[in-house]
């Protein structure tokens, strides 16, 4: 958006006076007739200047939500964006999603837009991460919830997870899908590795925990719960 370059405090008045110094000359030489006559520019130049900063911040500020400023709101807001980009992923295909388009849905300007994801590979991507949370919230629920005392409730739980997934949760295997395809190509690097050190250090946690029970390791947790991802995406 192109920043308005007009006049503020002393070169209104310096413009006033120019303007003043031209009607002087026509109109009068007296001292009293030259006040008046600045008097009168620089309210005019004032006005004029009024109306061109209201004129391009309707051009430019039109229905435009104010940029979030505290921590929690800016979340709130990307929360907002990726509840969006889902709703319209799962109505069309991701090649006709625009982010010019989802900004205007969105009732924000393009930049502010690139300014919570940088690339639309990365807005994608964090939703599938945000997929990727509530996946492990729902393993913990349900960990938290049932007596699993051997490996066959752990089967179990891990067999109605991946149920729930296919009958519940199309939005997480269409991205699935697309993850090292599409979606990891384009990405902010720092952003990439973020998201995987907080969901590893996450799911880390959940099979330590349930691994207590015995019947199987950590470690074999973690490559059957990657191994599910596998069997959605074919």
């Amino acid at each position: 958006m192109a920043k308005y370059r007009g006049s503020t405090g002393k070169s209104i008045k310096k413009i006033a006076a120019r303007a003043a110094r031209r009607t002087y000359v026509k109109k009068s030489r007296s001292r009293r007739g030259f006040e008046h006559v600045i008097g009168k520019a620089v309210r005019n130049e004032e006005q004029r200047h009024g109306k061109i900063v209201r004129k391009f911040t309707r051009l430019g500020g039109k229905g435009m939500a104010k940029r979030a400023m505290t921590e929690e709101a800016k979340e709130i807001k990307a929360n907002q964006i990726l509840d969006q980009a889902a709703n319209w992923l799962m109505q069309m295909d991701y090649e006709k999603i625009k982010m010019l388009d989802l900004a205007k849905s969105m009732n924000i300007s393009n930049g502010i837009l690139y300014v919570y994801f940088r690339t639309k590979e990365t807005l994608f991507l964090c939703l599938l991460w945000r997929e990727y949370n509530k996946r492990l919230s729902y393993l913990e629920a349900k960990t938290e919830e049932s007596n699993i005392v051997c490996f066959a409730d752990i089967k179990q739980l891990l067999l109605d997870e991946l149920e729930y997934l296919i009958d519940c949760n199309p939005l997480y295997i269409k991205l699935e899908c697309m993850r090292s395809v599409i979606l990891e190509r384009n990405t902010d690097d720092g952003i990439l590795f973020r998201m995987k050190k907080q969901l590893s250090e996450r799911m880390d946690a959940w099979a330590e925990r349930l691994s207590r029970s015995g019947g199987i390791s950590k470690q074999q947790l973690v490559e059957i719960y990657l191994m599910e991802s596998t069997i959605l995406t074919g």
